[in-house]
Formats: structure tokens, C-alpha cells, sequence
């Protein structure tokens, strides 16, 4: 989060109020430096054939065969269609920075600036507005997330990006039938989440702490957590912006999970061991997170990605990009 945001994080504080209003009404809009030698860098090939202007992108899924990404400055959901963008969703005060489609169709966006979840129809009508838990913990920026295959929302709550401030990040599990709870924290800022397709382990982002999780679950509790990935311990140059860390996260179909590196303009490619394979170097130092490129075959994956990511978050409008990258073969394992 750039800190010229801080103020209007500041401000944002009773937005979810006035979402919580609005619900009845319709949407506007209906519509990398090199590593060590046993974990060789990996450069990504020029993107193509996806590359679109953005303004700083987050959050990407493919839905009904397109990409969709949130744009947190514009307040907005965008879609790209053979290579051209539209707006299809965008409210104000929301602060977008994740698009989550479930198995039956609805969809979760997550607003950073107004600590709220929606629920959306597959029209993109708003349905439901969620700002607190069971236990009346109320949602603190909420960022990313995974759906898992019974339509329940795991994301992240994630408290002040600051590394100053204390960790007061959370994991919460948010249901279609709009029972919440937190199952995990504090950590000190929470970010990007995996979740296995049989629902028995998410990995978490702990973005500040520059280390990512590996929670196991059992009827949607955590049963036992430990460090997968430290980025500290891992002999990878530290980037000199102070917030940088782990972000957005894809875990393939093998089990390898790809781990943004925001403000390190670079993508880690983590073993099911947790050992890291190599790193892809991405046009935007400020990478926020990725998703496979629609139309690819399981088998092929994970051929193609597309990413998200700022060019410069001190600039007014925080441009970016999403663009499509080609994932090597590995040339090397550790």
C-alpha cells in the first residue's frame, strides 16, 4: 500500500457504512536482482499477447473465460476481451483489490478502503455487504483471498501496512450464507492466500514479516501452521523499499506455489517442499499477483500467467499493468 494512501485509508474508515446503504442500489455500472546459485533466476519472456494499461491492478481471476482484474485507485472491476478493456462493476469508496468468482456463479470483492466483503450476483449486482465476523471483529482492509470448492471465501484481514505497526493481520473464512469467522492471526499484515483444492491447507502471506504460512485445516479450522517460505533466511537479495514482501500467490495444479514479491519486481517459484526453484523478473517493481492465462490446458500449466502490478506507487494514480508472461522450464532444481 503506498503510503500516500495513508490519509485516505484514514477517511475510508466509515465507507463501509455508506456501502452498507447503498446495497439495495444497483452498481454503477452493470456492465529482481539475481539470486544464489542453487536457485537459478528465470527470465519471463516479453509479455504477449496480453498487456494493458492499468491503474494499480490487483486481485486477477478468469471469469466465463476472461480476465478480470480490481483497480483499488479507480474503485472499479475491469475485464479484458480479446486484448481491449472495459469497466464491468465499480462503486465509490470501495477500494477494490480483489475479484473472487464462486462455483456457483456469485462473486466476492473484497474493498480494501472501506473494510467490507461483497457478494455479488453473476449479473454483478450487489446482494450482500459483510463488515464483521460472528464474534463482531470487524474486517480491517480487507486484500486478497481464494474461494474453495463450496464457495467459501478464505482472505485476508490484513491491519496497518506498516512495519512499525504491531501485527494485527488476520486470516478470516467468510461463507455464502454469511457466517464468518477468523481462524488464524495476528500476523503482521496479512496478504495473498492459496488454498488447496481439498480445502486441507491454505498459504498465507505475511507480508511485512516477508515469510509465507502453510495453515492445515479440518472443518475449516486450523489444526496446525508453519513457516513454508522466509524470505529472510532464503539468501535472496532484500529489496531497498522497506514494505517489501510476499503478495498475491498461485498455486498450480502440481503444487508449485508462485509468490509475488512486491517491491521487488519478481515472482518466486516455491516447491511443494517449500524450497525455492527460481525466480521470474516482472516489468512492475511493485507486483501485486497473478492468475493462469485463460484457455490453457491443465496440463500445460503453468505455461502462461497473467500479472498485475505498478509501475510506481508515489505517482497519483499509481499506473501499472496486467500482462501475460511465458514460465519457463526450470533449468535447474535445488
Amino acid at each position: 500500500m503506498p503510503p500516500r494512501w495513508t490519509d485516505r485509508l484514514r477517511k475510508a474508515v466509515g465507507a463501509a457504512a455508506l456501502l452498507a446503504v447503498a446495497a439495495a442500489a444497483a452498481p454503477m455500472v452493470a456492465s529482481a536482482p539475481s539470486i544464489v546459485a542453487s536457485a537459478p533466476a528465470i527470465v519471463a519472456s516479453a509479455p504477449a499477447p496480453l498487456d494493458i494499461p492499468a491503474y494499480y491492478p490487483e486481485g486477477p481471476a478468469v471469469i466465463d473465460g476472461a480476465v478480470h482484474w480490481a483497480e483499488m485507485t479507480q474503485d472499479r472491476i475491469r475485464r479484458a476481451r480479446t486484448g481491449t478493456a472495459e469497466t464491468v462493476w465499480e462503486r465509490k469508496g470501495c477500494g477494490p483489490t480483489a475479484v473472487r468468482p464462486t462455483p456457483s456463479g456469485e462473486i466476492w470483492v473484497l474493498c480494501h478502503l472501506a473494510n467490507a466483503v461483497l457478494l455479488l450476483g453473476p449479473d454483478w449486482t450487489t446482494k450482500k455487504i459483510y463488515t464483521t465476523d460472528d464474534d463482531g471483529h470487524r474486517f480491517y482492509r480487507p486484500n486478497d483471498g481464494k474461494v474453495d470448492r463450496t464457495g467459501t471465501l478464505y482472505f485476508s484481514s490484513a491491519g496497518d501496512f506498516s512495519v512499525q505497526a504491531p501485527a494485527n493481520g488476520h486470516v478470516v473464512a467468510l461463507h455464502l450464507d454469511g457466517t464468518a469467522q477468523r481462524i488464524a492471526g495476528p500476523y503482521h499484515y496479512t496478504n495473498g492466500i492459496s488454498v488447496t483444492p481439498d480445502g486441507r491447507r491454505l498459504y498465507v502471506s505475511e507480508h511485512l514479516a516477508r515469510r509465507v504460512w502453510a495453515l492445515d485445516l479440518n472443518a475449516g479450522k486450523v489444526t496446525a501452521a508453519r513457516v513454508f517460505f522466509d524470505l529472510n533466511s532464503s539468501g535472496l537479495d532484500r529489496p531497498r523499499f522497506p514494505e517489501a514482501g510476499p503478495d498475491g500467490q498461485w498455486l498450480s495444479p502440481s503444487g508449485e506455489l508462485f509468490v509475488a514479491e512486491y517491491g521487488a519486481g519478481r515472482i518466486l517459484r516455491l516447491g511443494p517442499d517449500g524450497r525455492l526453484r527460481g525466480t521470474l523478473k516482472v516489468k512492475t517493481p511493485y507486483v501485486t499477483n497473478m492468475v493462469p492465462a485463460p484457455g490453457q490446458p491443465p496440463g500445460k500449466l503453468p505455461g502462461q500467467l497473467v500479472v498485475t502490478g505498478t509501475y510506481d506507487i508515489f505517482e497519483a494514480q499509481s499506473r501499472g499493468a496486467v500482462f501475460q508472461i511465458k514460465v519457463p522450464p526450470l533449468t535447474a532444481r535445488p
